[in-house]
């Protein structure tokens, strides 16, 4: 029999990656990485400031007097000088520079099958696929199935830091892109790319296709092909943005100290103890935490300046960059220049994508989760459950459903929209697509949480939309409203189920049971339309055998 001819990538992918995929070390201490903030105690009590140590049981002892007595005793100046210890590898100095033993993984115009041979620690060479770059991205994007589809040798991903200046990002980005186009000279001769952005990554794309932009209409030397957002904070997140603001709402005791605090303490009667502290000093306190924060890490680039909806920024502008706060953050002024211009691009993003569309033929497709309120799953931003947003939206638990599919129109979990002639409702009916900019190429994934890059049917998805075998929602495989998936446990426990059959002492009856579950796993994971419950339950009846 024939075999099918092999389908050519049409041009390489460059995923652009979000808040949780950007790696850092010390150049001192390689082994020892963090993603946003060092949690390792060793590298955040590497090379600590004199006096810190000091400085961090003072600041607890005032904690506590603040909780009994509620007495006002943490000073700005006590907030200031913790912040500064604790987030010091994550300050850039007035020139927007990391410090310098700081190393960010910075993966360059290098495809994946070269990253497969860069040590994850060192950056040097190394045969080990378990130290290698390449294992890292695919733990952070499980892709490694579908590179091997579309060709490791076209796949590629721009990584830069968490804390930077946006703009500054957008022409590494630039640069970046013509650099692959150099490296695929000899490969496909592709002269485009697919730009992948993925969470915060999307604005970095945003920030690019404003920076880039020219009049009539194209994107400097019209190097993308298409773009296809996973997940993309094309207008922030109101639940980030409530951080910022520090609005918890009218009930944010009760979000706090018997939602946040009791999922994250999960012990009775510590619960009962912090009953008995006194709230509203605890509250005041935990705002000026937050302006400290903003003081002395997060108003220092204006990468989470970006986050802001544009719906809020201007009421948000004048906390933000208030006269006092320009005095004390040195950056400041820049920050409020590049958040200002980020605003003005955003407000004119529609027009710019249709421009670009119809001049350049570039494609805009997006994936997205949704029927989630925020902090709705166990995830780095559970915190984000405490905040006035949080049971107000429709989101993937980080992100507003109208972000991550710019235009659409939805109601908070749990209501339901009127339906009409031209709506596309959820089968809930909490969203509709007909009102999505790109209604005809934007897909949504019920009750996925924000980690859409678990859910494989979403990457083969995105694949297959590169490779242009799938043009629109009308494509039956892959229908507008979907489930959500987590393919985690489901290759975690087919490894287990491999390494199980290869010993010798396994019984033939055990075998058979392993074998046929391990392959109505493969077999699910092979379909495009998700079930989440049956899924699931095939995970668990393998979880079950080989554990």
């Amino acid at each position: 029999m024939q075999q099918p001819a092999q389908k050519k990538a049409i041009a390489p992918i460059v995923f652009v990656t979000g808040i949780g995929q950007t790696w850092s070390s010390l150049r001192s201490d390689t082994e020892h990485r963090w993603n946003l903030f060092p949690g390792d105690s060793e590298v955040l009590f590497h090379d600590y400031p004199k006096g810190g140590k000091r400085r961090i049981a003072s600041f607890a002892l005032k904690v506590i007097k603040t909780a009994i007595s509620g007495k006002d005793t943490v000073k700005e100046e006590h907030i200031d000088a913790l912040m500064q210890d604790l987030f010091r590898w994550c300050r850039v100095d007035e020139n927007g520079s990391l410090p310098e033993d700081v190393d960010v993984r910075i993966y360059g115009a290098r495809s994946f099958d070269v990253l497969e041979h860069v040590d994850f620690a060192t950056g040097g060479y190394t045969d080990d696929f378990g130290k290698s770059l390449l294992r890292r991205i695919y733990t952070d994007i499980p892709c490694q199935e579908l590179a091997t589809e579309y060709g490791a040798e076209n796949m590629y991903c721009f990584n830069y830091s968490t804390f930077s200046d946006l703009y500054a990002d957008a022409e590494q980005l630039h640069n970046m892109i013509e650099a692959v186009i150099e490296d695929q000279k000899n490969k496909t001769g592709a002269k485009q790319v697919i730009l992948v952005p993925m969470s915060m990554g999307a604005t970095v794309v945003s920030a690019y296709l404003d920076k880039y932009y020219t009049d009539n209409g194209c994107i400097g030397e019209n190097r993308v092909a298409k773009v296809i957002s996973i997940v993309g904070a094309w207008d922030g997140s109101d639940g980030l943005a409530d951080l910022l603001e520090c609005n918890g709402g009218a009930d944010w005791n009760e979000r706090f100290y018997n939602n946040f605090l009791r999922d994250a303490v999960d012990n009775d009667a510590l619960m009962r103890m912090l009953g008995l502290l006194n709230r509203d000093a605890m509250n005041r306190l935990l705002v000026r935490l937050v302006d400290g924060l903003l003081d002395n890490l997060l108003l220092n680039t204006s990468s989470f300046m970006a986050l802001i909806p544009k719906g809020r920024f201007e009421n948000l502008r004048d906390k933000l960059f208030s006269s006092e706060r320009m005095r004390k953050v040195p950056r400041l002024a820049h920050v409020k220049s590049e958040a200002e211009r980020y605003y003005a691009a955003q407000c004119n993003l529609k027009n710019r994508m249709y421009a670009l569309r119809a001049h350049c033929g570039i494609g805009f497709y997006f994936v997205a989760g949704y029927n989630m309120p925020f902090g709705g799953a166990k995830s780095d931003f559970d915190f984000l459950k405490v905040f006035d947003s949080a049971d107000k939206t429709n989101s993937d638990s980080v992100i507003q459903i109208d972000s991550t599919v710019p235009g659409t129109t939805w109601v908070k979990c749990g209501e339901t929209l009127p339906e009409n002639p031209i709506s596309r409702l959820s089968p809930d009916g909490s969203v509709d697509a007909s009102t999505a900019w790109f209604a005809d190429t934007s897909w949504y994934f019920e009750g996925q949480e924000h980690e859409l890059g678990t859910n494989n049917t979403a990457l083969r998805l995105v694949v297959d939309i590169a490779f242009g075998d799938v043009e629109n929602v009308s494509d039956a495989r892959y229908p507008q409203f979907n489930q959500s998936r987590d393919v985690r446990k489901a290759l975690k426990y087919l490894r287990e189920a491999q390494e199980e059959l290869e010993k010798d002492e396994l019984s033939d009856e055990k075998r058979a049971k392993i074998t046929a579950a391990a392959q109505a796993v493969r077999d699910m994971l092979a379909r495009t339309h998700n079930d989440r419950n049956a899924d699931d339950a095939l995970v668990k009846k393998l979880k079950e055998l080989v554990d």
